[in-house]
């Protein structure tokens, strides 16, 4: 579509307004098209696919009888129903079956996406010639209109009517506008992956003038922000992220009229020093000490820049994203603890009675004023939602049929109300392992806030095929419902896991990661446990395989050994870890009835037997035309006898003392009698896993021995806590250093032994796979440097002893290959 401000005198080099319409005035603009193509001989190379010049009606090419104002029309393609006449191409076509007309086309390794290239450059004229581009299948020019204005009152009017089919367009670079109004606007700059987490974009303008005012406001769709009348325009309160530049007299010499205007000083002049966004990310967040520069999680989006903007303003925005980084389709990110069922069917329209589980509500607790269904131009009522677009709506109860949502758990020690009401505060809980008072007997002290896979205290980054605990938890508390309004407020995204497979009941219910969702709350009804959502879009940017890869292997591990009636987690690993899904596994197992789900490329099950004796747990995989087996053995035994163990077991001060009583192996629902020194302290209830944790203050302790017993009708067991603990021996270890990092490239990490009361000197003894053993002595903290020659996942675990003790801890360390790049092609 072409709109042209026409422009022009005879008189070469002098700029006006004619007193009539004159094509000859207009702006000739040449249009190419072509895309890059993988060469036989290994090279790329540019291939034309068609070309155009828009009109100008100078009588020596053209009479400027194609009619292109305000109207979509495709050169060389076909005309739509109501155009007037038919657009001819210079060459080609600028309609393109993707299927045939474009062979060989390169696919970025990184993405999968494939790209046209459309080149617009100005031969002559002085008209402010402003075009649009439209992506669609060619059977809209049998229903949609060309006339511009026609053709928004029909996408209006049929909601779903316009299905771009996964194609977007966007500006490389460079995007030349012309404002219309003197009022404040919005300007679509670049698409942003989130790849692109915690990275700087930097953005300039040229010629930006005719009243145009600063301050220009840089924002991410994806985010929440609100402006307002400040001087930096920007709501702080509602705003998750935005860069505000130029709000009062800029320290850096920009050419602002002292932030009043932009008027001379920026007349024919790019905006020097650039501005510089640098979007927020998760991945290296201090939950101790949060900022929203570094906790606020990042799903990609789309930047835009608002302003007032001059009238008859002709000017030109730059953007400049960084070099694309290597995305890692494994990592664990960020999510928000409600799990949305992958069965569930989009609303149906109010005027749909046929269903009472997905039917449009007569009422919404929140907002205030109900949504209007009308208003959701892309919805499409009753579809699946594996078959969603984005903009469909879902309203989703709350219980354990397979289309209900469930409220999670990030670990077994998190299923209370407050642990539900901090994980769905922005920016989340997901990932936040700062230690917290207390332990959790189902992975260890200290207690954390963050994920931790249910029967695999190891497991932190929460993946494809993970479980999920559900909690036990509802929104039930003021503040509950202030977190959730404030999500519809600002309209924020989030990332929340998509599941299909549950097991368990009650406390020791889960929920399998199907796959993971960006979704808008649009509104909800707590008392009648339902919410509304948007989805926006599938999130393939972690832990998410999306590739096209056969597998070739596959492992199946586990314990050895369990107890009778104890969950125990099996876990079916494909590799490589980038194989196609989804994958059909078929589980067996002695004394269990055989099983088959549709997963990811890592599959993770919780078996449990009632009767001891040697077990087999085979797994087979199909992948399309492939086939592999895994096996494992484990053996199970009664139940060990009851225990009960102190953490910790001993303080060198008994000022003030903070200790943790676990039980472990007990009758479950039998009353245990718990005594300090002889004096009954409480009375706990084991759950139906046998275990129990009480959290125990003392003050003012003399030196010497207490003793602690628990005493349920049938068990005894004690334990001692002794002040002082010396000799001491090392409790924790932690590895400090990052999670991913490229092939051939040295990375450090550090080690850090706490108390700090612990008798030195220590022995460190590093393991890394495929290599000996490292071994150092030293104080409380020791310092390696790694490097690997190949990608894939490594471990390095990390032994630390003195002659009283040792402890171990382990990290898991993603290597990817170096990215790799399309040449630059000049012409």
């Amino acid at each position: 579509m072409r709109v042209d401000e026409n422009r022009g005198t005879s008189t070469p080099g002098v700029c006006g307004e004619p007193a009539s319409y004159t094509p000859a005035y207009n702006t000739a603009t040449r249009y190419e098209l072509s895309y890059f193509r993988d060469a036989a001989n290994g090279t790329v190379e540019q291939i034309p696919l068609a070309a155009y010049t828009g009109q100008t009606g100078d009588g020596v090419r053209d009479n400027g009888d194609h009619d292109t104002d305000l109207r979509w029309v495709s050169p060389g393609g076909q005309p739509s129903y109501d155009q007037p006449v038919v657009v001819p191409a210079s060459s080609g076509s600028f309609e393109v079956d993707l299927s045939q007309d474009i062979p060989n086309m390169v696919i970025d390794p990184a993405t999968g996406e494939r790209t046209l290239l459309l080149e617009v450059t100005t031969i002559s004229g002085a008209s402010e010639n402003g075009f649009q581009f439209w992506a669609g299948p060619a059977a809209y020019t049998a229903t949609v209109p060309s006339a511009a204005n026609e053709r928004n009152l029909y996408t209006l009017n049929n909601p779903g009517s316009h299905d771009p089919a996964g194609v977007t367009i966007e500006a490389i670079g460079i995007l030349p506008l012309n404002s219309n109004t003197d009022n404040v606007s919005i300007v679509p700059l670049a698409t942003i992956g989130p790849e692109f987490a915690g990275q700087s974009i930097t953005v300039t303008h040229f010629d930006m003038d005719a009243g145009s005012k600063p301050p220009v406001v840089f924002y991410m769709d994806s985010l929440a922000f609100t402006p307002d009348g400040s001087t930096d325009g920007v709501n702080e309160n509602a705003t998750d992220f935005a860069v505000s530049y130029g709000g009062e007299v800029d320290p850096t010499g920009r050419c602002f009229d002292g932030g009043a205007s932009y008027n001379g000083e920026c007349n024919n002049r790019w905006v020097s020093p650039v501005y510089t966004i640098t979007l927020p990310s998760e991945q290296t967040c201090d939950y101790s000490n949060p900022t929203p520069e570094t906790c606020t999680p990042f799903y990609g989006g789309q930047l835009f820049a608002r302003m007032k903007m001059g009238n008859h303003d002709t000017h030109t925005w730059y953007v400049l994203p960084p070099e694309r980084p290597s995305l890692d389709p494994t990592l664990g990110c960020s999510a928000f603890p409600i799990g949305i069922p992958l069965p569930v069917r989009s609303v149906l329209s109010p005027d749909d009675p046929s269903s009472a589980v997905n039917s449009w509500p007569d009422y919404f607790e929140y907002p205030l004023t109900d949504p209007m269904y009308d208003l959701f131009v892309d919805h499409q009522p009753n579809v699946p939602l594996a078959d969603a677009q984005p903009g469909y709506l879902f309203k989703v109860f709350n219980g354990t049929a397979p289309s209900d949502f469930v409220y999670l758990a990030w670990n077994r020690c998190t299923t209370g109300l407050t642990g539900l009401t901090d994980s769905l505060a922005w920016p989340g809980t997901s990932r936040d392992y700062t230690p917290l008072p207390g332990s959790c007997p189902d992975y260890g002290s200290p207690l954390v806030a963050g994920y931790v896979e249910p029967g695999d205290p190891t497991d932190r980054e929460m993946n494809q095929g993970d479980w999920v605990a559900h909690s036990t938890s509802a929104i039930n508390t003021s503040d509950g419902r202030m977190t959730m309004r404030e999500h519809v407020d600002l309209g924020r995204v989030l990332r929340l896991p998509v599941w299909q497979e549950t097991v368990g009941s009650g406390s020791n219910a889960a929920v399998q990661i199907h796959r993971f969702g960006l979704f808008r709350l649009v509104g909800f009804n707590l008392p009648e446990s339902w919410l509304m959502v948007e989805f926006l879009g599938w999130d393939d940017s972690c832990g998410q395989i999306a590739s096209d890869v056969p597998m070739t292997g596959l492992s199946l591990s586990g314990p050895a050994g369990a107890e009778t009636n104890q969950d125990v987690t099996m876990t079916a690993v494909i590799s490589p870890n980038s194989a196609t899904i989804p994958i059909t596994y078929t589980w067996e197992a002695t004394d269990i009835a055989p099983f088959t789900v549709v997963g990811a490329g890592v599959d993770g099950r919780l078996l449990n037997w009632s009767q001891p004796g040697p077990k087999t747990i085979t797994v087979t995989a199909a992948q399309n035309q492939t086939i592999l087996t895994a096996t494992h053995t484990l053996t199970v035994t009664s139940p060990s006898a009851p225990q009960i163990t102190l953490v910790p077991p001993c303080s060198n001060s008994g000022a003030l003392v903070n200790l943790s009583v676990l039980g472990f192996n007990w009758p479950a629902g039998e009353a245990v009698d718990l005594f300090w020194d002889g004096q009954l302290v409480q009375q706990v209830t084991p759950g139906s896993d046998g275990a129990f944790m009480l959290y125990w203050m003392r003050a003012f302790l003399g030196l010497g021995d207490y003793e602690v017993l628990a005493q349920s009708g049938s068990y005894g067991a004690t334990a001692v806590f002794s002040v002082p603990c010396t000799p001491q021996a090392p409790l924790s270890a932690t590895i400090e250093g990052p999670p991913s990092g490229l092939v051939n490239t040295t990375y450090t990490f550090t080690a850090a032994v706490s108390p700090t009361t612990t008798i030195l000197p220590l022995t460190y003894t590093w393991t890394i796979e495929g290599a000996a053993p490292i071994t150092h002595t030293g104080g409380l903290s020791d310092t390696l440097q790694l490097s690997w020659t190949a990608v894939g996942q490594k471990a390095i675990l990390l032994t630390v002893q003195n002659p009283y003790g040792l402890v171990e801890t382990r990290l898991l360390f993603h290597v990817t290959a170096k990215a790799s790049f399309l040449p630059l092609i000049t012409r």
